[in-house]
């Protein structure tokens, strides 16, 4: 068997040229120049990672349906694409910072069959190296007298009991 990188056909020969492939003992290595590489990053400047969490007894949806569910939700006009990563993990590539900006209006988005957790997306994300430091917990505090049902005291005891982005108050 032999060990050679063939040039995808989308690619031209002579931005394929520029990439150095080595073999190693436990596998290869690939030489990306450095501004191939940066105008690939800017390419996401105005992407997010998602994370979908889903509730207990609900099945996962299909990609075209979470987006469109997402789609109703932002109201983005213009094309944005959703990139499935693994682990329920998905990164958002939108066209504007101003759409952007509008997924990012809130940190969690409840949906049909969960809810999705958004953050900035960063260069070489990997899922199955994620670890999860987030979940959700759903605390009823018993007599709490009127006077402390203000959203700024509920939110000092949440950040007391775990840190706390907003809480739901009902």
């Amino acid at each position: 068997m032999q060990n050679r990188v063939e040039r995808p056909p989308d690619l031209p020969a002579h931005k394929f040229s520029a990439l150095k492939a080595e073999k190693l003992a436990d596998g290869f290595s690939l030489t990306i120049p450095k501004q191939m590489y940066q105008k690939r990053i800017a390419e996401f400047k105005f992407s997010v990672i998602g994370r979908v969490l889903l509730r207990k007894g609900s099945k996962p949806q299909a990609t075209h349906q979470l987006k469109l569910e997402l789609n109703n939700l932002w109201g983005i006009q213009s094309e944005w694409k959703l990139l499935t990563l693994g682990k329920g993990f998905f990164t958002m590539k939108f066209s504007t910072l101003e759409d952007k900006k509008l997924a990012k209006t809130k940190i969690v988005w409840d949906l049909a069959a969960g809810s999705i957790r958004l953050r900035d997306w960063v260069p070489c994300f990997n899922p199955y190296k994620e670890v999860s430091s987030i979940c959700q917990v759903w605390v009823r505090i018993y007599y709490l007298p009127n006077e402390f049902w203000d959203p700024k005291v509920i939110t000092a005891i949440a950040r007391i009991i775990g840190f706390c982005h907003t809480p739901i108050l009902e």
